[in-house]
């Protein structure tokens, strides 16, 4: 379901700002011009240089786009942006939109909507989420069986010295497994 959304969403920004170059400024930071492409945002600072940032999901109401430690988020209406680089972080605000001109080889006519084939969404996990998940659960398997020994080691205290402080480690640790074993639960439901 986020994937869908962030599809949409992307479809949504680029179809607004496809046609247009927005223009940034902060009273404190170089001008920059954003241009929505194939794949990602090319931000040109101040006409010299220009770097590609891909998108990389939503926080909360924002966009967020980054590559090679320049990172940009820009609110949902695109009227302001903050832009990480160089280990400063400026806020910008839209000053003007500027329509660019098609570029030659890509004005295709427009498709009639009876033609356009229906659209399908695989809302299940991507390979890599289903690498992370597994690798997840992995590691906590890893750590129910640490933690089971542990468990095993505090009962056998508790009944050599069966004190107050004995038990409270026996219930705490029993508590650690069930927490485990809820977020394994968790991780398995997320594979299919």
């Amino acid at each position: 379901m986020k994937r869908v959304l962030i599809i949409l969403m992307i479809a949504l920004v680029s179809s607004f700002v496809c046609k247009a170059q927005l223009c940034y400024q902060s009273p404190n930071a170089p001008d920059v011009q954003v241009t929505v492409v194939s794949g990602g945002i090319m931000i040109d600072i101040d006409g010299g240089s220009s770097m590609m940032l891909f998108p990389q999901g939503f926080l909360s109401s924002y966009m967020y786009y980054a590559s090679d430690g320049v990172s940009a988020l820009f609110t949902m209406d695109l009227t302001s942006m903050l832009l990480y680089i160089g280990g400063q972080t400026y806020q910008y605000t839209v000053v003007a939109a500027t329509t660019t001109t098609p570029m030659p080889g890509f004005n295709y006519p427009a498709v009639p909507p009876s033609t356009v084939p229906p659209t399908y969404y695989d809302n299940g996990p991507s390979e890599a989420d289903r690498a992370y998940y597994r690798s997840e659960i992995r590691q906590l398997r890893y750590k129910i069986r640490d933690a089971e020994r542990t468990l095993r080691r505090y009962e056998r205290y508790a009944e050599r010295d069966p004190s107050i402080s004995s038990m409270q480690l026996v219930q705490s640790q029993r508590r650690l497994i069930r927490t485990y074993y809820d977020r394994l639960e968790w991780l398995e439901s997320q594979l299919y």
